[in-house]
């Protein structure tokens, strides 16, 4: 393909106008914790073990990942979708799942054991989703620290 052009896309063929851009992720930085507060907003539906809440964290909302210790501070999340499949080797459908649907934003506080530059590699790309089911793209999370929310 050349860099930038038109073409037909999709099942039903819709024009649409595409453009080589550079990828920059690798080498962004991200802000620094300085208020420990953070979000992480889910780019595919999520599966959990206890529904809307994340094994690691209790009762009180507080739990601990890779030694971080925090604390979900708040969620906003749209009503849960059911997600099923077909198993083509077993040639049966697949038992459906309640999953927390993409777009959903928890918010945490870290308590202690933080190491500024790596809460965001801890989470940033990665998928929190159970179930076996990180290897099928869900739960995929991006981070956002609250001083890049504010400024």
């Amino acid at each position: 393909l050349p860099n930038e052009g038109f073409m037909k896309l999709g099942s039903e063929g819709k024009a649409v106008s595409y453009k080589e851009v550079e990828n920059n992720l690798d080498s962004y930085t991200f802000p620094l914790l300085n208020n420990g507060y953070f979000k992480l907003v889910f780019q595919t539906p999520c599966f959990f073990k206890k529904g809307w809440l994340p094994k690691w964290i209790d009762e009180n909302y507080e739990g601990s990942l890779d030694n971080v210790k925090l604390k979900l501070i708040s969620v906003c999340s749209s009503k849960p979708e059911y997600l099923g499949g077909f198993d083509i080797k077993k040639r049966k459908p697949k038992n459906s799942l309640f999953a927390i649907p993409s777009g959903s934003v928890y918010y945490f506080q870290v308590l202690e054991n933080i190491e500024k530059k790596n809460i965001a590699e801890l989470f940033n790309g990665k998928s929190l989703s159970e179930f076996d089911k990180a290897k099928e793209g869900f739960g995929i999370v991006n981070f956002s620290s609250m001083q890049e929310i504010q400024n």
